[in-house]
């Protein structure tokens, strides 16, 4: 299969119709448009330079990104590998996010909050770090070799998705969770060791996402 043809009729093509669609009423409608161009930079102008920037990058992808390692039955797994470590990382960002926000004005009442937050803080960190290693072991575990291995990928596509998901939400719970306790406990510090479980309790989602992810790679051995 020959790539370029279907980089220009499928991609290129479309995207210099869209903008010569968008670009020529904009000429028409307005004589000074050239003159406007080696002044001053238009909306116009700028659209332009990034949809040619887009088609460019997308050329550049194309010719010389390797996608036959990539475009086949093992598609799902990778697919899968990719999506338990960006939605952990995505998880354990907006949870961090939560208790830096909540630690920056509760500390003024209270700074002795700023080293109880790091308990989150390691929560929202495992879960990234679970998360990182069983990327790796799904990547590892796609049998280029196997003749069911479309159904493999199924299965590792389903293990990164539910570990992923899990862990953005264990992460994002917690963040949450410790960035209430930080308020309270600025105004009432004998009520952390009271509250504290309660991160405990959201993090405790993420251990079972990655126990799920686990037994779900283990689970590929029956059809290799």
């Amino acid at each position: 299969m020959h790539v370029m043809p279907l980089v220009y009729s499928d991609l290129i093509l479309p995207l210099t119709l869209l903008s010569a669609q968008y670009l020529l009423p904009v000429v028409l409608n307005d004589p000074s448009f050239v003159k406007n161009v080696y002044f001053y930079p238009l909306p116009q102008m700028h659209f332009l330079i990034k949809l040619s920037l887009t088609i460019l990058v997308l050329y550049l992808l194309y010719t010389s990104f390797p996608f036959d390692l990539f475009l086949n039955d093992a598609l799902f797994a990778y697919l899968g590998s990719f999506l338990c470590f960006i939605l952990n990382a995505i998880g354990t960002t907006k949870g961090m996010l939560a208790i830096s926000r909540t630690c920056a004005g509760a500390s003024i009442f209270n700074p002795k909050i700023g080293s109880k937050s790091l308990v989150g803080v390691i929560i929202c960190e495992g879960n990234l770090l679970c998360g990182i290693v069983i990327s790796y072991f799904i990547f590892n575990s796609i049998p280029h070799d196997s003749k069911n291995l479309k159904d493999v990928s199924y299965i590792l596509f389903g293990a990164g998705t539910i570990t992923g998901a899990v862990g953005f939400a264990s992460s994002f719970a917690t963040g949450i969770i410790c960035a209430a306790i930080c308020v309270m406990d600025a105004k009432d510090p004998k009520l952390f060791s009271k509250l504290v479980f309660y991160e405990f309790l959201a993090g405790s989602l993420g251990v079972m996402g990655i126990g799920i992810g686990f037994i779900m790679k283990e689970k590929i051995k029956i059809f290799v």
